[in-house]
């Protein structure tokens, strides 16, 4: 039974849920915020490459079809938080605007495409950042809050929950073709994996971490002791990716990766063990 994909989805839906929930109970009128974030994610999906592909892959029925989908399923989890917080008009107007998306894509808004900080590599946080930018802007926002409420944990929880969107990232399987490629054996590919992983991570991490310092200049052993715990997260997922490579991960593997999100601990035994499948797997492969 092939579990990655639903287990990415689970996750990341439980780390918005709780974003979500810690903003709208402690910050005022942040769901003025919230809805100028959610609205701009279906006009996101009217990248011309994107609209162009459906277009001429699919009929207009299906392409409308899909379209709708899209966008229902983007904005359906910030309209379902707006509503039940009591902001009843402006999940409705979320909902409005991602059906007008859908069905008519203006030139001005079809040019539009979400950048990232990252190189080509490793194209899993460029793929992840564009799926879950709002995330992101989310945890920043909550950053700020900390800041200017002096909470020092809370910046902590978004280097975490930052760390855990990275290791998402990584669940989805690619082909074979893209690790093939490489000219290198199964222990070279795998740490250059996570030595590209790590830098998008303390590049993605460098805002919070900042300000994390500047709030509390003596706690450098708390922010390294978290940031080395993020690191330790991530590179499992890396290693969990290619541990039953090519194929999907399985119940067993993904349960494996939960229980470490849920428990870090595990990470000391989960790491290993997935780094052994990987290199098992990728001998197969690789040189």
């Amino acid at each position: 039974m092939q579990m990655g994909v639903p287990l990415g989805i689970i996750l990341l839906l439980s780390l918005f849920a709780t974003l979500s929930c810690v903003l709208f109970f402690e910050v005022k009128h942040y769901h003025y915020f919230y809805l100028f974030l959610a609205i701009n994610i279906p006009i996101s999906f009217c990248n011309p490459k994107h609209v162009d592909f459906l277009k001429r892959t699919y009929s207009k029925s299906d392409y409308y079809r899909i379209r709708l989908t899209e966008n229902i399923a983007l904005a359906l989890p910030f309209g379902a938080m707006l509503l039940l917080s009591g902001y009843i008009f402006s999940g409705l107007s979320l909902l409005i605007v991602s059906l007008i998306t859908a069905l008519y894509t203006p030139k001005i808004i079809s040019s539009y495409a979400v950048p990232t900080p990252f190189y080509k590599n490793p194209f899993e946080f460029i793929v992840g950042f564009r799926l879950s930018f709002a995330l992101i802007f989310l945890g920043y926002y909550l950053t700020y809050i900390s800041f200017i409420y002096s909470n020092f944990y809370l910046s902590i929880f978004v280097v975490l929950a930052f760390s855990v969107l990275g290791m998402m990232y990584y669940i989805k399987v690619e082909e074979t073709y893209f690790v093939w490629i490489y000219q290198f054996t199964p222990k070279a590919f795998l740490f250059s994996k996570v030595k590209q992983a790590v830098y998008s991570l303390l590049l993605l991490c460098l805002p919070v971490i900042v300000v994390l310092a500047v709030m509390r200049p003596t706690g450098v052993f708390i922010i390294l002791g978290f940031m080395l715990g993020g690191i330790g997260m991530l590179a499992t997922g890396v290693f969990c990716k290619y541990s039953s490579f090519p194929e999907e991960l399985s119940l067993r593997q993904s349960m494996l990766l939960l229980f470490s999100v849920l428990f870090p601990v595990l990470i000391l035994f989960t790491l290993p063990y997935f780094y052994i499948q990987a290199r098992r797997q990728l001998k197969e492969i690789l040189l």
